[in-house]
């Protein structure tokens, strides 16, 4: 598929590959946070940010929260 084709598809579907990119990296930051003990700075480095900085920043934007509040908010019992 040709990078024209995508960017068509994906605006008939009201979305970019930079939402889509965003959406998994938050989907699986939040599982991360979640499930295991991983620091946020090294989930940030396994989902490709530069540094940790603009992942906390990302993940306040997207999900209301910084991802220590969301670790503690949805730790299992």
């Amino acid at each position: 598929m040709t990078p024209r084709t995508l960017r068509r598809k994906l605006e008939n579907e009201s979305t970019t590959f930079k939402h889509l990119v965003l959406d998994t990296r938050m989907r699986v930051a939040k599982e991360f946070l979640v499930s295991s003990d991983l620091s946020t700075t090294e989930i940030a480095d396994m989902l490709n940010y530069h540094s940790a900085p603009p992942f906390f920043r990302a993940f306040q934007g997207y999900v209301g929260c910084s991802p220590k509040q969301f670790r503690l908010q949805n730790k299992p019992q």
